[in-house]
């Protein structure tokens, strides 16, 4: 799922320049939470305590949602408050883009929204 919200939050911010919306994608950190404790429970029981709060969590998607858009960049990928790097080696982010434009065109087609 990562790969693809940087990669469609690319797409749209490059879609839509020119229309004065912004775009960004964010991580919230490992955060301890119920979705987190049910969907990887050998992650949670291990770190059980040194993970974030789920006030820490959110910290930088309320941040986001308050910042005028000047001071941001659309499309941009953001952690902890700050910009950070959309794909690192050894990921696999960085061919993400090879599928994107069907993924958006299935979007689309599930709203019934011309291209």
């Amino acid at each position: 799922m990562f790969i693809t919200q940087v990669a469609l939050t690319e797409k749209w911010a490059e879609t839509y320049k020119n229309k004065g919306i912004g775009f960004y994608s964010m991580h919230p950190g490992w955060a301890e939470t119920p979705g987190v404790a049910k969907s990887l429970p050998g992650l949670s029981e291990r770190l059980s305590g040194n993970l974030r709060t789920g006030e820490e969590g959110a910290d930088t998607i309320i941040w986001l949602a308050l910042q005028p858009k000047e001071k941001l960049v659309s499309g941009a990928f953001y952690f902890d408050r700050a910009e950070a790097p959309k794909h690192l080696m050894f990921s696999a982010t960085g061919g993400s883009h090879v599928l994107i434009d069907s993924v958006v065109d299935s979007l689309r087609s599930l709203s019934a929204l011309s291209s």
